[in-house]
């Protein structure tokens, strides 16, 4: 009477009306779980990059819900570059294609989630040759100089980022080369547009060559979009090279050894998908992690790394699932060792990689509430040469 009774109530949850009530209580939980399972689909493909198969490329599949992005799988290319994706509910989904060494990308060489093809999944169906080809990096549209912040760059467009602490904000100036399409160019501005209007900043021309430059102030530095506006002879043409953003700092970054921030390491953002914040000290649930108020002691020093810098755990954080603010991962780390995102509610970690230093991963924390002290130091690899003190 048990099973039956739960064959009931599952076979509502899971629609399997076509299963006659009187046979109910002939299936087992298990078998119904099994069937509820061969209902869901599948999502195949291959990865080349350069025209090769590429291994070790992560696959992450979002569904997509009324506009909305919420994660459904992932899965790694093997050595011939094929991936399946299983287990998915029926619906629409979009994937992304992220690798270290080439540009990341959306189904059909898609730049964004807004703009990638949906792929559908049918139940019981696999969805196959849903396939990227990856190419290397796109050269940064402008150059940025800022003392107190780092600069990153959309490995698919271009685009720069200028992420810079709320609380230290510095000079920022931009550097691009300019021609025209249609004639030359007469003149050029710098535009930053932001929720309170647009600000222009004339740009000089370095000396003889193509490149212009502007600056805008400390005091005028707040989030927004920049764009070059250039004044040809034959009329006037905008690109957008990419944004400043304003963020609460995460964490430091310094030598292990000397304490000394490190500047321009490379900091990598993880989530982990289905895991939660712990509500309390005392929460032993799985696949949760600690938070400000939760953790032993009152920093993170207590609790060990999330893994080992070889072995992947969790996800590599896409950029534009509107989940990390600034929209840009990784970062690197600015002159006073600063690196920091504004994220959506769940667990994260950091892998923070420097020349000449050892990879460091932090642990992983809760959000929220806000995490600004996953301070971490990096171990030298390479150690001081000491030379002996020889008397005369």
């Amino acid at each position: 009477m048990t099973i039956r009774r739960i064959a009931i109530i599952v076979s509502f949850v899971l629609g399997l009306s076509a299963v006659p009530f009187a046979a109910l209580s002939y299936y087992s939980f298990a078998e119904l779980s099994l069937q509820a399972y061969n209902q869901n689909g599948s999502i195949t493909g291959q990865v080349q990059a350069s025209g090769q198969p590429q291994g070790g490329v992560q696959v992450v599949v979002y569904r997509r819900i009324a506009g909305m992005l919420s994660f459904g799988s992932s899965s790694i290319t093997d050595q011939q570059g094929t991936y399946q994706v299983t287990d998915l509910a029926p619906g629409g989904y979009v994937v992304w294609f992220w690798s270290e060494d080439y540009a990341s990308e959306w189904y059909e060489n898609a730049s964004s989630a807004q703009t990638a093809r949906q792929v559908n999944v049918t139940s019981g169906q696999v969805t196959s040759e849903i396939d990227a080809q990856l190419e290397l990096p796109q050269e940064p549209l402008a150059t940025a100089e800022v003392s107190t912040g780092g600069v990153t760059t959309n490995p698919g467009t271009g685009e720069i980022t200028v992420s810079i602490p709320t609380g230290s904000r510095s000079d920022v100036r931009i550097t691009r080369k300019i021609t025209c399409a249609s004639g030359n160019p007469v003149s050029a501005l710098l535009r930053l547009t932001t929720n309170n209007g647009t600000e222009n900043y004339s740009m000089s021309q370095i000396g003889q060559t193509t490149a212009y430059e502007a600056t805008i102030p400390q005091a005028a530095v707040q989030s927004g979009n920049l764009i070059v506006q250039v004044t040809c002879s034959n009329g006037v043409e905008s690109t957008s090279i990419g944004q400043i953003v304003l963020y609460d700092p995460s964490g430091i970054v310094t030598n292990a050894r000397t304490g000394q921030p490190v500047e321009g390491a490379q900091v990598q953002l993880f989530e982990l998908p289905g895991w939660e914040p712990k509500t309390s000290a005392s929460d032993n649930r799985e696949e949760t992690c600690h938070t400000t108020e939760t953790r032993p002691g009152t920093d993170w020093t207590e609790l060990d790394p999330a893994r080992d810098p070889e072995n992947a755990l969790g996800l590599f954080a896409a950029p534009d699932t509107g989940r990390i603010d600034p929209a840009a991962n990784p970062q690197t780390t600015t002159p006073q060792g600063r690196y920091g995102w504004d994220v959506a509610e769940g667990c994260w970690y950091v892998v923070v990689q420097a020349e000449g230093y050892a990879t460091t991963v932090s642990p992983i924390v809760g959000v929220p509430p806000a995490v600004e002290d996953l301070d971490l130091t990096l171990e030298p690899t390479i150690s001081p040469l000491y030379l002996p003190l020889i008397a005369r």
